[in-house]
């Protein structure tokens, strides 16, 4: 009751408002600003009729989205020509958590004679602003726009405006049109925008989503009209905000042609450098111009731009925008400058041109990159470079030199080069890379630095750097005896070849570990007693022995020690494990082979029961093997060799290392491949005939039978459909499904292989994938004979449908020519004697009208269907004599 008495006094006021010409908005918006934590700064800007005296607003009422509102004092008027002012009503408020926030205004009323806007001198004005409280995406301000929402057109002629908005947060922007908003924010009934007066193709209102560019071409009434756009900031991918501008152009009748700016390219500028762009326009009517410029570039405080000259010059005009940004200007999103060229007629309505440039700003590369072997692995380091206020670095890898140099502002390091990123640092200028890398390979290095908006500098140049032999090498982890507690294996390693004596000085000894599967190698298996040489030391290998080779590989590392001190270690060392997989007559061999050198082919070998060996089977370059030929369910043994060696040649090149032995059953697991169907329908005889492939005759062996799926639903999803059918012969590839009250469905037909008893002693039998889904459509109809004689001879008794197919939930109602219904069924045979429903009489001779409601069967599901018509009764006369 309170809303509806508050909406009622504003009725009245804007009512006794309009009454005494107290009316007066013309355009405005509402921008907010974080001061702290939850507390924000709103500021609403009204651009009014400064003649309007008695719709002066002092101040004006807030809504913060919260379910609080306060008023808010004018601060300051700006008066500017054509009869307007600009008000700023400033306030600040805390919002009590995170969320999502609509400050609005609402204010009686828009300005009288608003071409689009109906009754516009008794429409509320409104504009409404969104804020997003989120501490994961952090504090948010809302665009500034710089350019006022007031313009000028011309008749005829292109109208351009900008709002020249700016996100101080670095939040990319998008723009789009929305209705002029009333009463409760709600779309003002009977809104048109502008290009609909009148509407044609020569008439045409756009907004640019990107540029934020609103033309209109061409306006063709003269009047003052409102249009609203929204300004959307997105971080993230997200929406965090938007600015609602609501404004007016008022279009004159006058000669004037708007200038032109010549096209300004996007471009992009590395901190330390100067960006210089000049700007040209020109003017068909030859009218001086001023060049001006808006952007973030041009209101950053103590790092701004420069833009001159800004005074009026005779056509062509020319400016220059002058901006050198420093460090704190990087950022991922580019800066927009808007340029607006405004001629000066002295006589006539003066009109502009508008174009926007987008500036990338982006950090200079981090400087003196220098990469160092240590043990087994390269230490790079490098200086921050010119600027410091980054977040982290980014670490770029690739095997040998490019030489890759960057193109200018090109930031990162592009994939086609092949540089792959393998690490990151928090701030810290150097990085331990210890992964992936082998002996004899040349790594080089590219490193840039990272910003919190996901921006990254220019490149580093490449440093590049090996791993020398200052540690030893294991060369060999080779099974020897494949058992699950007494196996077997060989350990070789190489000694260092560049060790510092110096800085590790003698006595020298080493300390063997092993460790189960993949694990860190953390049992103690050997220590080498001390020893004054390490050069030609003898004691490089050790056979490991009473542990499980069988079910799982073994993982090894050595330790140096100089003088009892550890120096270093060698790259961890799994033996080659192998593994099988039986399939259809058919064993695939595979091997997981994570050893630190380079395996340049496999020797596959498999146990021949005659001979009581292994006999070699094949080589590959494969990390498996597949045995074919083989006898189901019976049992094969395997072990391969590699071949390989490290890319530096200085160390042992032909390491050859042996899996363990493994063995596995060959069974049919494969299933046959789908056969391919067709179906033919006989949709009036209500019958459908399948038919397909023998897959035994093209890609199978063993196919037994078939499984009929069927869907009475449109589907291509195999969850949907159920098993109506089996047939048990591979030679049954034709089925007919006769009498069906509905033939519309979808089919599927998989092919099903020979039973087989598996290595585990369970029942298998292979399906193969459903073939390709065929579905076929309905034919449904109903139809009632014109005429039936129910004298009870026998002959046309009963009224029959002539055709009643492939329908369901049947409503039939009859009526007599007074309208009275005499009959109703839901029986689909429908079989009515004749006789009155309520009498239970038979009725007379003459016309009956009938209404039929009924769904129809379809492939998408039942639909209502209906028909109508006009039925005669006709009884013998003998008959009636009775």
């Amino acid at each position: 009751m309170k809303f509806i008495i508050e909406r009622f006094i504003l009725f009245l006021f804007v009512i006794s408002a309009s009454t005494a010409f107290a009316t007066h908005n013309r355009a405005g918006e509402i921008t907010y600003t974080h001061i702290t934590g939850l507390k924000y700064e709103a500021v609403i800007t009204t651009y009014t009729k400064t003649s309007a005296f008695a719709a002066d607003r002092p101040e004006l009422e807030i809504k913060w989205g919260d379910g609080t509102s306060d008023t808010l004092p004018r601060e300051s008027i700006l008066l500017l020509p054509n009869d307007a002012q600009r008000n700023i009503y400033r306030g600040t408020h805390v919002f009590g958590g995170p969320g999502t926030f609509v400050i609005s205004m609402e204010d009686p009323n828009r300005n009288e004679g608003v071409v689009n806007i109906p009754s516009s001198v008794t429409t509320v004005f409104y504009i409404e602003s969104i804020l997003t409280i989120d501490p994961f995406l952090g504090n948010n301000n809302s665009v500034v726009l710089l350019n006022p929402p007031i313009d000028n057109a011309c008749i005829n002629r292109i109208y351009v405006h900008n709002t020249g908005a700016f996100d101080p947060d670095g939040d990319s922007l998008s723009f789009r049109l929305i209705t002029c908003r009333g009463l409760d924010g709600l779309p003002i009934p009977g809104y048109t925008f502008p290009d609909q007066w009148p509407a044609g193709p020569d008439n045409n209102l756009f907004l640019d989503p990107i540029s934020g560019n609103l033309v209109w071409n061409s306006p063709k009434f003269q009047g003052e009209y409102n249009v609203a756009f929204l300004i959307e900031e997105w971080r993230q991918g997200i929406l965090v905000g938007s600015v609602e501008r609501d404004m007016q152009i008022t279009v004159f009748f006058c000669d004037n042609n708007p200038p032109e700016i010549d096209p300004i390219d996007d471009t992009c500028v590395v901190v330390g450098e100067t960006l210089i762009t000049n700007v040209t326009a020109t003017d068909q009517d030859n009218d001086p111009i001023v060049l001006t410029a808006f952007g973030e570039p041009l209101n950053v405080n103590g790092n701004t731009a420069t833009f001159a000259p800004t005074s009026l010059q005779p056509q062509p005009a020319h400016a220059t925008f002058i901006w050198a940004p420093d460090c704190d200007r990087v950022r991922i999103n580019p800066y927009t400058v808007t340029v607006k060229a405004k001629d000066n007629t002295q006589t006539d309505v003066d009109l502009v041109d508008f174009t926007t440039f987008n500036i990338t700003v982006i950090a200079p590369e981090p400087e003196n990159p220098d990469a160092q072997p240590s043990g087994n692995s390269i230490v790079i380091t490098w200086d921050p470079g010119f600027c410091d206020n980054n977040t982290g670095y980014n670490v770029y890898r690739h095997s040998d030199s490019l030489g890759y140099q960057a193109e200018h502002c090109v930031p990162g390091v592009p994939p086609e080069t092949g540089y792959i990123l393998i690490g990151t640092t928090d701030g810290s200028t150097n990085f331990n890379d210890n992964t992936g890398i082998a002996l004899g390979i040349k790594y080089c290095y590219i490193i840039t630095s990272t910003y919190d908006d996901g921006s990254e500098s220019m490149p580093s140049v490449e440093t590049c750097a090996s791993l020398i032999k200052d540690l030893p090498v294991i060369t060999n982890v080779s099974v020897g005896s494949t058992d699950l507690t007494n196996g077997r294996d060989t350990i070789i390693w190489s000694n260092p070849t560049e060790l510092n004596p110096v800085q590790f000085p003698g006595p020298y000894h080493y300390e063997v570990y092993r460790g189960d599967g993949y694990d860190t190698p953390n049992q103690l298996v050997l220590t080498t007693q001390d020893e004054n040489e390490i050069i030609g030391y003898a004691d490089t290998s050790f056979v490991d022995v009473g542990f499980n080779t069988e079910s799982q590989p073994n993982t090894y590392r050595i330790d140096l020690y100089s003088n009892g001190l550890l120096v270093g270690s060698t790259f961890t060392t799994p033996s080659i494990f192998l593994s099988t997989l039986g399939n259809d007559n058919m064993i695939t061999v595979s091997w997981d082979d994570q050893t630190p050198w380079l395996h340049f082919y496999y020797d596959v070998y498999r146990f021949d029961e005659d001979l009581n060996e292994f006999v070699f089977l094949d080589s590959t370059v494969e990390n498996h093997y597949n045995d074919t030929g083989l006898i189901n369910l019976k049992e094969y043994c395997y072990y391969a060799i590699g071949h390989g060696g490290y890319a530096n040649f200085s160390i042992l090149s032909n390491l050859i290392n042996y899996t363990q032995e493994a063995c596995g059953i060959p069974w049919d697991r494969t299933p046959p491949c789908p056969p391919e169907l067709s179906v033919e329908s006989d949709c009036v005889a209500g019958e459908n005939t399948l038919t397909w492939n023998n897959p035994n005759n093209s890609c199978a062996d063993d196919v037994v039978k078939y499984y009929v799926y069927y869907s009475a639903l449109e589907s291509e999803n195999p969850e949907d459909f159920v098993r109506i059918d089996s047939l048990f012969s591979a030679f049954d590839t034709v089925v007919t499904y006769s009498d069906l009250p509905s033939v519309a469905g979808c089919y599927a037909v998989t092919a099903v292989d020979s039973l087989l008893v598996t290595p585990e002693g369970n029942l298998n039998q292979n399906e193969s994938d459903f073939s390709n889904i065929v579905c076929v459509e309905n034919c449904p109809a109903f139809e009632l004979p014109n005429v039936f004689t129910p004298n009870n001879d026998g002959i046309n008794d009963k009224l029959i449908p002539v055709i009643s197919r492939q329908i369901d939930d049947l409503k039939l109602t009859i009526f007599n020519r007074w309208g009275t219904i005499v009959f109703e069924t839901d029986n689909l045979e429908v079989e009515w004697d004749g006789t009155d429903i309520n009498s239970k009489k038979p009725l007379s001779d003459g016309v009956y009208f009938y209404v039929a409601d009924y769904q129809i069967i379809t492939l998408t599901g039942n639909q209502p269907d209906k028909t109508s018509g006009y039925i005669y009764i006709f009884k013998d006369a003998s008959k009636n004599s009775n």
